[in-house]
């Protein structure tokens, strides 16, 4: 298989897992069928541009993150976060965002 078509496809997957969206409401978002989504995200097939910038829309990300993985922009970042403390416990979750606002106010000084 195509190495972009794969780093496409996960890309997409992981991006939408994130943002708690099924490929059947990212189909319809998107004006695609569910398959197609299926075969994107399995890198069995590659959407054409048009169709990969729709996709990116419904995901909040831009062409650059679905293609590389890797994202500076606001959106992109808090949904990277969001999945990553996911899984903590919520007194856990209040202490990263209590250092992310400390080092934000820092940042900003």
């Amino acid at each position: 298989m195509d190495e972009l078509a794969l780093r496409l496809g996960r890309n997409i997957k992981v991006r939408r897992k994130a943002l708690k969206l099924t490929q059947a409401v990212l189909a319809e978002v998107v004006r695609i069928e569910e398959e197609t989504v299926s075969r994107i995200e399995r890198g069995k097939s590659t959407p054409s541009l048009a169709t990969l910038d729709r996709i990116a829309r419904a995901l909040n990300c831009g062409l650059e993150q679905l293609v590389s993985g890797v994202s500076d922009t606001p959106s992109a970042i808090s949904a990277d976060l969001a999945k990553l403390i996911e899984p903590l416990r919520p007194e856990d979750r209040r202490l990263l965002t209590e250092i992310v606002t400390s080092l934000s106010a820092r940042f900003r000084s």
